[in-house]
Parts: C-alpha cells; sequence; structure tokens
C-alpha cells in the first residue's frame, strides 16, 4: 500500500519516466493491469533479469570507457558466444570488438569530456556522416584525424559477408557480389513525370548550391531562367530542367550501376522484388531488364548468363500487398545470447554439478541462505507500508485525482505508467484545437473566411463535426471572449497548482452592475455522476482561483463551468467552492512523521 504524505523539502519534480524506472518497479509476478494486460511468467522472469542487468550496469558507469565496453560486451554475453564460435569468422568478429574497444581508449584519452553520454554522441554521429567505424580487412579499422576518427580505405575480408555502398565498393574485388533492390525508384532511385525521368536537381532540397555556382558546372544540366519571357514559360522551363536533371541522375547510376556488377570474380548475383513497403506493385529497374535481355552484350567482360529461376511474368502481380497481410510477432526484450540460452543453461549444469563433486557444497549453501534472507527483505518491503511525498507542484488534473482517491494518486506518483493512447483522446485534441481557432478569430473574421472553410474534400471526421455542431449550437459559441488557452498557476497552502484554461467569456449583465467572468473547460467526454462530479469540481476551482488572481479580479466575480460538448450541457461549479476547499483538500494530507 501507499499515502500520500506533505512535502518535507522543495525536490525537482519530474512527470516524465523511462523505461529503466519502469524496470526498477516491475509489477509482482501474476499482475494483471485495469484493462486486463498481463505478463506471462517468462516475461515476468525476463524484465526481472534485464532490471537487474541494468541496474549492475549504471553502478559500473563511473568506469573508463574501455572498462565500461568490456563490462557491457559480458553482459551481453557476446564474448562467450565468439568464444563457443570455430574458424576464421570467429576470429574476425573477436577482432572487431577489440578493435572497437580500441577506439573507446582512444577516444577516452583525447576527448576534452571521456564521458559514456560524448561517447554516444560522437557514435550517432559518425553513424550518421557515414565516415568512422567502417570494416577493413581484420574489423574496424581508422585513425586519428583533426576532427576524431577517419576510416581506411575498405578491404575486401574474405572471412566476412560485407555490405557496402556501391561508392565504397569501388576498385575492389570478390569471388561473389550481390546486387539487391532492383527495381525502379531505388536503382534508379528517381521518379518520372508524363513517361520521362525526373529530378529537382538542385531546385527543391534545401542547402544545395546552384549548379551554376559548382566546379562541374559543365557536366550538369542547367537551367536558362535568364531569358525565360513570363511566368507560363518559366514553368515549362522548370519543368525541363527536371527532366534534364532526371536523365543526368539515370546516367549517373548506371555508372553506378556499372561499377556494381563489375564486383564480381566468379558470381554476380541480381534481386529485385515485385511488392515492398508500399501498396502498389514496383517495377523491375531498367538496368536488371538489360541484363537479362539475351541481345543486350554483357558488360562484364567473361561473365556468362546463367538462369537463376524462372523468367519474368508477362504480367505484374494482381491484389493486394501480401507482405502487409503478414503478422510480425517478436518476444521483449530479446534473448542476449542469440537463441543459445539452452546450450548455456546445460553448461551452467555442468558447473554446478563440478562444483558438487569438488565438495563446494557449503559455498553454495551460504551463498543460498544469503539470497534467501535478501528475498525475505525484499517480500517485508513489499508489505510496508511506504509514505509519497506529495509533489510541490500539482496539476488541477491531479488535484482532481486527489480529491477522488488520494491513495490512487500516491501509486500513480510512486510508479509513473503512460496513459494508453485513444481515439477519444485524439478527438478531444481536435476539439479543443477547433475551438480555439475559432475563439481567437471570431472577432475578425466571418467562419467563411477561415482557411479551409470552403474546402469541402477536406471537411473533419463525422465524430469532430457532430461536436463542433453542438459547440455553434450552445450559449458559449456568441459570447465575448476574454481569453482563450491561459496557462495558470497559484499557491495554495504551500502547493503550486497549476493549470490549462480552455476560455475565459464576460458574463452577460446582470444585477449589481459588477462585471462578471465564467471560467470555461471543455470536455468531450461522458458527464460524471457521483462521487466523480463532486471531485471533478476541484479542477474548477483551481481554475477560478488562479486566473482571478492573474488577472486581478475579485473572486467573487469569477465563475467557472464545464461545458460537456457531446451532450450538450454545462456543469457549473458552486460559486462557495473556493481556496478554503482547496487548502482544506491539501492539508489533509498527512505530514511525515
Amino acid at each position: 500500500g501507499a499515502r500520500l504524505t506533505a512535502p518535507v523539502h522543495d525536490p525537482d519534480q519530474v512527470d516524465d519516466s523511462s523505461i529503466v524506472e519502469a524496470l526498477d518497479q516491475l509489477p509482482p509476478s501474476g499482475w494483471t493491469g485495469p484493462s486486463g494486460h498481463a505478463l506471462s511468467p517468462a516475461g515476468h522472469e525476463r524484465l526481472v533479469r534485464l532490471a537487474a542487468e541494468l541496474a549492475r550496469l549504471r553502478r559500473t558507469a563511473d568506469l573508463s570507457l574501455p572498462e565500461l565496453v568490456a563490462e557491457v560486451e559480458r553482459a551481453l554475453l557476446l564474448d562467450v558466444e565468439l568464444a563457443a564460435g570455430a574458424g576464421p569468422d570467429a576470429a574476425a568478429a573477436r577482432t572487431q570488438l577489440d578493435t572497437f574497444t580500441d577506439v573507446a581508449a582512444r577516444f577516452h584519452d583525447s576527448a576534452d569530456r571521456p564521458t559514456l553520454g560524448a561517447f554516444l554522441s560522437w557514435l550517432r554521429s559518425a553513424e550518421t556522416r557515414e565516415r568512422a567505424l567502417e570494416l577493413g580487412e581484420e574489423g574496424i579499422t581508422g585513425h586519428d584525424g583533426d576532427d576524431g576518427v577517419v576510416p581506411d580505405e575498405v578491404q575486401a575480408n574474405p572471412h566476412a559477408v560485407q555490405v557496402l555502398t556501391v561508392h565504397a565498393a569501388k576498385g575492389l574485388e570478390w569471388d561473389v557480389v550481390a546486387v539487391p533492390g532492383l527495381v525502379e525508384g531505388r536503382f534508379p532511385s528517381g521518379g518520372s513525370k508524363d513517361g520521362k525521368d525526373s529530378a529537382p536537381g538542385w531546385l527543391t532540397p534545401v542547402g544545395l548550391l546552384p549548379y551554376e555556382l559548382r566546379g562541374d558546372v559543365a557536366a550538369l544540366p542547367t537551367w536558362p531562367w535568364r531569358s525565360v519571357p513570363h511566368l507560363r514559360a518559366a514553368q515549362a522551363s522548370v519543368l525541363e530542367h527536371r527532366f534534364a536533371c532526371g536523365a543526368h541522375e539515370v546516367l549517373e547510376e548506371r555508372r553506378l550501376a556499372y561499377v556494381a556488377v563489375t564486383r564480381a570474380r566468379h558470381e554476380l548475383l541480381l534481386s529485385g522484388a515485385w511488392w515492398g513497403t508500399r501498396k502498389s506493385v514496383l517495377k523491375p529497374s531498367r538496368f536488371l531488364l538489360e541484363l537479362l535481355d539475351p541481345a543486350v552484350p554483357s558488360t562484364a567482360d567473361g561473365l556468362e548468363r546463367v538462369g537463376c529461376g524462372p523468367d519474368l511474368p508477362d504480367h505484374e502481380p494482381q491484389g493486394p500487398n501480401p507482405l502487409q497481410a503478414v503478422q510480425k510477432v517478436h518476444d521483449w526484450p530479446l534473448e542476449p545470447t542469440l537463441g543459445s540460452r539452452e546450450v548455456l543453461d546445460r553448461a551452467a549444469g555442468a558447473v554446478l554439478g563440478a562444483g558438487s563433486a569438488l565438495e563446494l557444497g557449503p559455498v553454495f549453501a551460504a551463498l543460498s541462505e544469503e539470497v534467501d534472507r535478501l528475498l525475505a527483505e525484499r517480500d517485508l518491503l513489499r508489505r510496508t507500508h511506504l509514505e509519497v511525498v506529495l509533489p510541490s507542484h500539482l496539476s488541477a488534473s491531479r488535484a482532481v485525482r486527489l480529491a477522488r482517491d488520494p491513495a490512487e494518486l500516491a501509486l500513480a506518483l510512486r510508479r509513473p505508467v503512460p496513459g494508453e493512447p485513444r481515439a477519444t483522446t485524439r478527438l478531444g485534441t481536435s476539439f479543443h484545437e477547433w475551438v480555439e481557432q475559432q475563439l481567437r478569430s471570431q472577432a475578425l473574421l466571418d467562419l467563411e473566411d477561415l482557411d479551409g472553410a470552403g474546402d469541402e474534400a477536406a471537411g473533419p471526421a463525422p465524430e469532430l463535426a457532430a461536436l463542433q455542431a453542438r459547440f455553434l449550437a450552445s450559449e458559449w459559441a456568441d459570447r465575448e471572449v476574454v481569453d482563450v488557452e491561459v496557462d495558470v498557476e497559484t499557491a495554495v497552502a504551500g502547493t503550486v497548482l497549476r493549470g490549462r484554461v480552455d476560455a475565459v467569456f464576460r458574463a452577460r449583465p446582470g444585477a449589481g452592475g459588477l462585471t462578471r467572468y465564467d471560467v470555461v473547460d471543455w470536455k468531450t467526454g461522458r458527464v460524471p455522476t457521483g462521487a466523480d462530479a463532486e471531485a471533478v469540481q476541484i479542477q474548477l476551482a483551481v481554475y477560478r482561483l488562479a486566473w482571478s488572481r492573474l488577472r486581478g479580479v475579485p473572486v467573487e466575480q469569477v465563475g467557472a463551468a464545464f461545458f460537456h460538448v457531446a451532450q450538450g450541457v454545462t456543469l457549473r461549479a458552486a460559486d462557495d467552492l473556493g481556496e478554503p476547499e482547496l487548502v482544506r483538500l491539501l492539508e489533509a494530507v498527512q505530514p511525515v512523521s
């Protein structure tokens, strides 16, 4: 169990939680969530092991980078995997890991701040730039440059399957070369318009140098923009320039295709696919069709065409993409031992058996007794009543949860869990954005003047349209707007309450001549009843008090209400619901003894 306590200090409050924190506070075995979600015994056991391993690694974060790399290597059992292998492939893999450790050591010795975060940022930068940590003859190679590790020239490795770009493969040769992805739109990568190859050249991508300013301008398509007489001619010239850029890019990729197919010493494998990730069928690359055409001479001297299966069909396949109908299922978290858990379990059993044969029983008995004590201590902590400190900043929605069920809020603070995404949440967000646009613009524009108001094809979803109609038929559609989407916060009994007011309207003139205001919060869900209806009044009390203090308006002149849009119902807060009720709510929290 858990209960809230008043704060005895002002710690930094963080609303977001990471997966590491979730693993540190796993539910017990056999737990079932409110929506029926549960963890299988095997899944719970894996998460417990993962949590323990991550906790151990966090305790080693102050080690040097080479030592930390070695710890991670042992945690993932990579050393065991490689030691269990045989042949030159295992030796090459071991060399790669050792060289990566050397890279970490060089970074540790040369960087101004050789922290783990800095090293990870450097690795991400190196991966993005595609300049560092490339595979060489014996694995990862590189030398120190002005801005870090720069790779040496890539060498052909007979003990590995090397995945390279065509640019990186230039000048090398392998016994067998495979060129995958030979479909239009990938290799060559350009698109087409009106049956012609089309590419934007330098006109569309941000940051590209205009062709006229480049040193190789003589070999690039030119756009004669100076001689264009009028706008229509300019549009035609841009289209012609795109066609010229498309033809130029296809020619450049044809040269790359020549490099790709001439890397093979004995065997060349070419492949494409009708289906990819899109719904439409992919078309075979023109390069593939030319290489398969017996009438076209082979582009590689000495290469003999060998059939690799049935010829291409005369027509494209019909129907939906079969890959989109395949349901992908994976266990999580993944086993770090790459499927060799059973082998390792047998090896561990053999070690335990050897220990018993060597009369190590007393040692194991002592360890078992210590483990039993630790497990008993853990169970005792789980049964102990825990104190949860109330944050010094509290949102209006959490104040409602405090009024409804303090124990439930205490558990949420102790173990934050993100809520499930729901379609109703997205609908509420869309409605709030629409109302905000209406209220901000109603004093300036008619609804017919808004952007997109006449675009019938891009109309709102039926559910959103129904909410919009309810709002336009309500009393709030033609009221005088004072504030829209205002962030408010105010201190009550030592706790800062905060929230976001959807809208504030000037009330209709009444008796007494005093100007009154209505603070309104839009609700797209159901109308609450019973205890829930009383608890949500706390949210209105927070908004009412905070806005009155923000604008310097006496709280007696401010009313508050929920407008439940789907039902067209307005629920008003009682006028006597204010600061005293909020003080009593917060002071009811028990202080730490």
